[in-house]
């Protein structure tokens, strides 16, 4: 073997290794990217419930504002502001995974969220809440998203 031959080997060889590397950089760039998505929707969930806890400690009457909401009972204006602002990180939260790239976490919370979604449209407060607060807010295509699950 030529010294010609050995150097074309050579370059051979170093464009495979080169190669090995790039591959393996794609692939810890993507784990990387995949963690910081679920880390990233942890703590859009943290978020979410400190939310909903501390507006739910604000006003001693808000649980039961929430509770008699939920359950579908007719509200006062009060207790349907508090109701609102129950509903409201929820709500916040889902957009804001909706309008996140694809990936398997945005599609898992998604996912949990379609039972939720059909238990809050069974619910007048709801309705009321989402067509006087949330519709106007919020884009188009996440309002086509969560009206999907509204039963006809």
């Amino acid at each position: 073997m030529s010294i010609v031959e050995l150097g074309a080997l050579g370059e051979f060889v170093s464009a495979l290794a080169v190669l090995a590397t790039l591959l393996y950089l794609a692939v810890q760039v993507k784990a990387t990217r995949n963690a910081m998505q679920e880390q990233s929707f942890q703590s859009a969930t943290q978020a979410s419930a400190d939310l909903s806890i501390a507006l739910l400690s604000a006003d001693p009457s808000s649980p039961h504002a929430v509770a008699k909401g939920s359950a579908g009972e007719a509200l006062d204006d009060s207790e349907e502001t508090l109701y609102r602002y129950a509903l409201s990180p929820p709500v916040w939260q889902l957009a804001v995974a909706f309008e996140s790239p694809p990936s398997k976490h945005r599609d898992r919370l998604l996912g949990n969220y379609a039972a939720t979604l059909d238990y809050w449209w069974a619910n007048p407060n709801f309705r009321k809440a989402w067509d006087e607060r949330f519709r106007a807010t919020l884009t188009s295509e996440f309002v086509e998203f969560v009206e999907s699950f509204k039963p006809n």
